[in-house]
């Protein structure tokens, strides 16, 4: 098209007489320099005239401190730095930061301890009083924050602010009252040690008389205490030198004891087809191994005994349906007290009558078992929390 045709062309289009279409198809160049331009001039000015996120710094001094990343030196007295990063308030991070420097102390006395705090703030220093609380409830005072520095981090966009905080806490502790400490840890490891130690003596005397589930609490207590105890620490007994043998012993006496404890003995009848003993039965002592019991015809820890008989209910579907019917009792040896009785009532299915009383019978088996074992256990717990026999 010539340049006279061009101009003729673009007469007509601003003077309405070729569609917006075919013009954009005759001339696209120009058409999107027309549309796209402002659009793009827009969202310039837009950015150019958006507020920029402000970000600012404060900090609780003009300079760090150098004991944040070289603490303090002295012959007399200890020093820790606690750490607490990016917290939402100032006050989180100093309390954050005081337990981190307190577990510090806790690492040195080579303790566990469990921090609980009490400050005193003035206009010129905080003060902490430490309580470290070990196993028998001891306190040790004498620890104190004598210095303490934050960064706080402010974030502004718009509608949006975030303040992040990183504090530090320097925290001193006297040598002496660290020895004081160090040194009553230990007396305390060895009369826990002791205790122990008396606790298996006792369980070894109750297993001589059969009094097994006696004999499991105090070795359980024994351990539990041996436990806590990281140390190596001498007992005062000839059979056992140390807490570390002690803690073996127990062990192997434990296993022991709850072997015998996991034996029972049983006593069913069953009343029904010729398999119905062995069907009922076969499913019943697995659903008991399952739960860690073992079969044995002597010295059983719990007599089972029971009696189950099955009866026809009804034809559905082609389908005879018969029950199993009774109840199953645990009885415990050493004193015959009863210590669980569980009833049950129990359908089975199938094409012919025989088959589908022994089905009844397996399913009882399973659900007599479960249900008797979950019991027997449920009160085996309980007397081992109650440190009673159940």
């Amino acid at each position: 098209m010539n340049s006279r045709g061009y101009k003729k062309a673009k007469v007509k289009y601003f003077m309405g007489d070729i569609n917006e279409g075919k013009a954009r198809d005759a001339f696209p160049s120009y058409f999107h320099a027309r549309i796209g331009l402002p659009f793009l001039l827009f969202i310039m000015i837009q950015f150019a005239c958006a507020t920029p996120a402000q970000v600012m710094r404060e900090t609780s001094r003009p300079t760090r401190p150098e004991w944040i990343d070289r603490p303090p030196h002295g012959n007399e007295i200890l020093h820790f730095v606690g750490i607490k990063t990016s917290a939402e308030t100032f006050e989180e991070g100093r309390d954050a930061a005081i337990r981190n420097a307190m577990s510090k102390v806790s690492d040195y006395l080579g303790s566990k301890v469990e921090s609980i705090f009490e400050e005193h703030v003035t206009e010129i220093e905080q003060k902490l009083r430490q309580q470290i609380t070990t196993r028998s409830s001891a306190a040790v005072h004498g620890a104190k924050v004598v210095d303490s520095y934050y960064e706080k981090l402010l974030r502004i966009d718009k509608n949006f602010r975030m303040e992040k905080y990183d504090v530090y806490v320097l925290i001193s502790f006297s040598k002496a009252e660290a020895a004081k400490e160090v040194e009553r840890q230990q007396k305390e490891k060895r009369e826990q040690a002791q205790i122990a130690y008396d606790f298996y003596l006792k369980g070894v005397d109750c297993e001589k008389n059969d009094r097994y589930y006696d004999a499991r609490n105090f070795y359980s207590e024994a351990l539990g205490i041996l436990t806590g105890i990281e140390d190596v620490i001498e007992v005062g007994g000839k059979d056992v030198k140390n807490s570390r043998d002690l803690l073996l012993i127990l062990k192997t006496r434990l296993q022991n004891v709850n072997l015998k404890l996991s034996q029972v003995m049983l006593s069913i009848k069953v009343n029904g087809p010729p398999k119905a003993h062995q069907v009922f039965t076969s499913s019943f002592i697995s659903a008991l191994n399952g739960s860690g019991f073992t079969i044995t015809d002597e010295q059983p820890a719990i007599n089972i005994s029971g009696e189950i008989s099955v009866t026809e209910s009804s034809y559905v579907m082609n389908n005879f349906v018969y029950y199993a019917e009774g109840s199953v009792t645990a009885i415990r040896t050493s004193d015959q007290q009863k210590v669980a009785v569980l009833p049950f009532r129990v359908k089975g299915f199938h094409r012919s009558r025989e088959q589908a009383a022994l089905n009844a019978l397996a399913e009882a088996g399973i659900e007599a078992g479960n249900g008797l074992s979950k019991t027997i256990l449920e009160k085996e717990k309980a007397g081992i929390a109650g440190r009673k026999n159940f």
